[in-house]
């Protein structure tokens, strides 16, 4: 027995009937572009990752992070990211880098 939808709950039920919910994605969908770059660091394209408010670069593994990319976007950015960092936080600083 797989996850089915339940429509009169307006929510996904696990298999043992156990109500799913995802994590809010509010803070995410304001730095789509960001995210999108981030996470090319990790080869991925738009529409092959999920990710919500509380993912972090670790739910990835940073062992499989492009180091060409991620060299790329240390020195376009000039700061590092580290497993425990959460996706939208990199994305603002992102946003917010002014290179002058």
């Amino acid at each position: 027995m797989k996850p089915r939808y339940d429509f009169t709950k307006g929510k996904m039920i696990s298999y043992d009937g156990e109500i799913i919910e995802f994590a809010g994605s509010s803070k995410i969908d304001k730095y789509e572009d960001q995210i999108e770059e981030i996470m090319s660091l990790f080869n991925l394209k738009k529409g092959e990752y999920l990710v919500t408010d509380e993912s972090k670069i670790g739910d990835f593994g940073k062992e499989t992070i492009n180091k060409i990319r991620l060299e790329k976007f240390q020195k376009k950015y000039k700061f590092s990211v580290m497993n425990k960092d959460f996706l939208y936080k990199i994305a603002e600083r992102m946003y917010s880098y002014r290179p002058f």
